[in-house]
């Protein structure tokens, strides 16, 4: 099943600046490595979209963290 709908994902990859905004995340929020890669994707895709995007994630710490993006 996920390869039927992974065209319905958009990838988007980690490179030098992703990775650095990922380190920062992390130090401001007390992120793991993982949740502020994904959290500094979130906000890369929020940046470059007129659209309103939610985050979700399991992990309440992430979403509390995901609130205070704009802090």
């Amino acid at each position: 099943q996920f390869e039927a709908d992974w065209k319905a994902f958009m990838a988007i990859d980690v490179d030098d600046a992703l990775s650095r905004e990922a380190g920062a995340l992390a130090d401001r929020l007390h992120l793991r490595g993982f949740d502020a890669i994904h959290l500094a994707s979130f906000a890369f895709v929020v940046d470059r979209s007129d659209d309103e995007i939610d985050f979700v994630a399991f992990d309440q710490k992430l979403n509390v963290a995901a609130r205070r993006l704009g802090d």
